[in-house]
This record gives structure tokens, C-alpha cells and sequence, in this order.
């Protein structure tokens, strides 16, 4: 395990009070054992973040992981399914099982549309998503935004926490900067850095999923804004109905909604 620092420590440490400060929107109905469980899924999301993840990268780059490996994943029934081509991303499987999670779908890295790291943990009736939505370099340091988002499959239970991170290389460990319940659109690491968000590309905001988290959006109208998709027209912004959901916009064509919200 790699060396966290004493400010990721803290910062993790006062997500976790936050997380315990619970509201009624937030934890419907559940007991203690539950919210012990959420906080589990919390901590090891950002041990993820802070951790793991430069550790993947250090696996990778020096080929310690080889098809074997694969072929011994997909000799466990629960994960038969796993690509073949995910050889790496055993390691990330395997640090989630040591913690006693599993993952619903394989690890995907530096290439889906919309975000940089997509990873889905689960614990019981608890799913989660680690999502890297913004990377930059400045000053030989890079600067990443991340998203960890948790819901109850059989309550209503929902949270969601926003990241921003820094690391001199991918393979090095992430120092949390600062971690927020709520949106940030914009944090500000100098006067000449800023790590923003990208609210104008419709498929990050299409896996952020602003409509399915209100209470991380109280000051921003990203809340109220679905991102459909669209066989014909790609991605879709519209008003978010939470009586109709997506249903409402099935039965209209794409240029009907281009229209109807006046899409150029």
C-alpha cells in the first residue's frame, strides 16, 4: 500500500463526519448497520481514488499482470464474464474482493466517452461508481475531478461526493485536494489553475447524473437537466421530469426535441 498523505487522511476522515451527518433525502428509513455499510462503500471508493488507482498504473506499466490471470478471474462463476482483454484491471478486482466488495461491471480506463475512469463497486445492496470526469497537467503535476456517487438498491438511500485530486504522476499516489458533498463547479489550486467541471460535454453529463443526485446540486441547475440518448441524435439535454423520467421523450422523434428546445 502506498503512503497517503496527512491531508488526504483528514479530508477523507471529514468526508466520512459528513457522510454521518446524514439527512432525511439522503438515508430513507434505514438503521445503523446501513449506514455503516454506506460508509464502507465511502471509504474504500476514496481509498480507490487515492490509492488504487496509481497503483493500477504501476501494474500496468511494468506488465505484472499476463492472461493467466484473466483466465483465473474467469474461472470464478461470479466473474465469468470478465474481458479478456481487462488484464491489468485484475488488480483493481482483486483490491476490491481483499476489501470485501465486488464489482458490477469491469474497470474501464483512459477511454470511455464522457469520463477517464469509470469503476463500479458494490457491497450488499449498496452500488457505487468512482468516476474521473477532468485530467489536467500543470507544473508537472496532474490534477484530476472526481465523482463518487452511492445508492441503495432496496432503500433510498443516495449520496454523492465531488474530488479534486493531484499527483505528480499517474502511478503516484492522489492527494485529495478537497472533497465537497456538493457540486463543485470550480476549484481554484493557484491563481493561474483552475479545475473545472466540463458541463458542456453532454456525455459527462449524461454518466454525472445530476437528476438521480439532487442534493449534491442545491446551487446549480444541472439538477434539473436529463441527458437522454439518442440512436439518431447523440445525446439530448432536457428538462428533467421526476414524475415521467425518460419515458415522457420515447414517443417524440430527435428532431422534434431539437426543436422543441430550440437545439442548434
Amino acid at each position: 500500500m502506498q503512503f497517503r498523505s496527512m491531508r488526504t487522511t483528514l479530508l477523507l476522515i471529514a468526508l466520512l463526519l459528513t457522510a454521518s451527518c446524514r439527512t432525511p433525502e439522503q438515508f430513507r428509513g434505514i438503521g445503523d448497520e446501513e449506514v455503516r455499510e454506506f460508509d464502507r462503500v465511502l471509504k474504500f471508493n476514496s481509498y480507490l481514488i487515492s490509492d488504487i488507482v496509481g497503483e493500477y498504473y504501476t501494474v500496468k506499466a511494468q506488465g505484472l499482470y499476463g492472461p493467466k490471470d484473466v483466465e483465473r478471474t474467469r474461472e470464478e462463476r461470479r466473474y465469468d464474464w470478465w474481458p479478456r482483454r481487462k488484464i491489468s484491471e485484475v488488480y483493481i478486482l482483486e483490491k476490491a474482493k481483499e476489501n470485501g466488495f465486488e464489482l458490477m461491471s469491469d474497470p474501464n480506463f483512459d477511454g470511455r466517452p464522457g469520463s477517464f475512469t469509470v469503476i463500479r463497486p458494490n457491497l450488499g445492496d449498496l452500488r457505487s461508481e468512482v468516476l474521473c470526469f477532468y485530467r489536467s497537467i500543470h507544473d508537472n503535476k496532474i490534477y484530476e475531478y472526481w465523482v463518487i456517487k452511492i445508492w441503495g438498491t432496496t432503500d433510498g438511500t443516495r449520496s454523492i461526493s465531488f474530488l479534486v485530486t493531484a499527483a505528480d504522476s499517474l502511478e503516484k499516489p492522489r492527494e485529495i485536494l478537497t472533497i465537497d458533498e456538493h457540486y463543485i463547479r470550480e476549484f481554484k489550486v493557484s491563481e493561474e489553475v483552475a479545475i473545472n467541471f466540463p458541463e458542456s460535454d453532454l456525455s459527462a453529463l449524461y454518466m454525472l447524473e445530476a437528476w438521480l443526485f439532487p442534493i449534491g446540486f442545491p446551487d446549480s441547475e444541472l439538477k434539473n437537466t436529463e441527458v437522454l440518448l439518442s440512436r439518431e441524435a447523440g445525446s439530448i439535454a432536457a428538462p428533467y421530469d421526476p414524475n415521467g423520467g425518460v419515458q415522457m421523450w420515447r414517443d417524440i422523434t430527435p428532431k422534434e426535441v431539437e426543436e422543441f428546445f430550440n437545439v442548434r
